[in-house]
């Protein structure tokens, strides 16, 4: 990516995004149509000594937990599961069970990536001359100098801007095998398109064509949903499943016993 010193060109973004916490908060208000692209949860399991993930999508698993899938479902109303601790979730997958992880959070997932990417390509005359922004909060992770750029940002959050071709999107930002993360918004030159993944959410949203996000839909390899500008993406977004007790109620056992209503 090459950074960005003059950002005049895309205020046009700040000045579109509106406020609070919906999908026009992170994707302008400017476009015919609007997509939501849940990140897959994971069924994990230990083969030959290493944790084998297999993407699964959010309907799927609200159908085997007798919930409903629908464009504004909360993960955590989805999983009718606490969340694990890591010892819990270690001890399970010693113990042969498959376990459902997590959707990642804050970074578009390369699976997901991979297959938008050529989505996307079609729907661009533009795609070696994309835009990327990347969240400020980063500063600490990137390599020495390449902060070199000015910023763009609303009452959420501030990113940083740089330039480059449309296949940097598949890519993780930074050289650490931790964790892969990419840019947290992306869109071309001509502004066919508009792709946000924010650092809290475990979805990503776009704007685009009626054209392109009914082709999104079509895509057996995503799982997308038509939604508004102005639906909510909080965790309280999900009208329909029951909730959780709490949040942040995470499952801790002392014992050797294991349940599979658990997995």
């Amino acid at each position: 990516m090459r950074p960005v010193n003059d950002t005049m060109p895309v205020h046009w973004v700040v000045d579109a995004l509106c406020t609070g916490w919906k999908v026009c908060t992170f994707v302008p208000r400017l476009y015919q149509s609007y997509g939501r692209i849940t990140h897959p949860a994971w069924r994990c399991k230990i083969e030959s000594d290493k944790v084998a993930r297999i993407a699964v999508k959010w309907a799927e698993i609200a159908s085997e937990r007798g919930r409903t899938a629908h464009p504004l479902m909360q993960w955590h109303q989805i999983r009718a599961l606490p969340l694990m601790n890591d010892d819990v979730v270690n001890m399970f997958l010693e113990a042969g069970y498959t376990i459902i992880g997590e959707p990642d959070e804050g970074s578009l997932p390369t699976v997901v990536a991979t297959a938008l990417y050529d989505e996307l390509l079609t729907f661009t005359e533009n795609p070696e001359t994309c835009w990327f922004g990347v969240w400020n909060g980063f500063n600490e992770k990137f390599k020495q100098g390449i902060l070199s750029t000015n910023t763009i940002g609303n009452d959420y959050r501030q990113w940083h801007v740089f330039r480059g071709d449309l296949a940097l999107m598949k890519c993780s930002l930074f050289e650490s095998n931790i964790k892969h993360q990419s840019a947290n918004l992306f869109w071309p030159s001509d502004r066919s398109w508009f792709v946000a993944t924010d650092i809290d959410l475990d979805s990503t949203y776009i704007g685009g064509s009626y054209r392109l996000i009914e082709r999104l839909k079509r895509n057996s390899l995503l799982e997308t949903y038509l939604v508004y500008p102005e639906d909510d993406v909080s965790v309280n977004s999900d009208k329909i499943n029951p909730t959780w007790p709490t949040l942040d109620t995470r499952l801790a056992i002392t014992t050797n016993q294991c349940s599979s209503d658990l997995i």
